[in-house]
């Protein structure tokens, strides 16, 4: 008889995940990632008010290294400006 209902609870623990819709699963998977891995579908909106939803600012990933490289481009377009006015 213990045999029998071991093998019946090994065999229904893996249904637990049936009563959970898409949504939570996406949710619980997304939660797992660093944040540059997330997805922006699930986490899109949060709650303002119990029923409004207000949409997020979506991550930007190496915000420093497009400021590193801008600041760069102005600096060597003004020393070709500047060598223009040289010559």
């Amino acid at each position: 008889m213990d045999l029998v209902e071991e093998s019946i609870s090994k065999t229904l623990k893996p249904a637990i995940f049936e009563n959970l819709t898409t949504f939570k699963l996406s949710k619980r998977y997304n939660a797992q990632l660093s944040s540059q891995k997330r997805t922006n579908a699930v986490s899109a909106n949060y709650p303002k008010h119990k029923t409004q939803r207000k949409l997020k600012m979506p991550r930007v990933f190496g915000l420093l290294e497009l400021f590193v490289v801008a600041i760069q481009a102005n600096r060597l377009n003004l020393a070709m400006k500047h060598l223009a006015c040289i010559q």
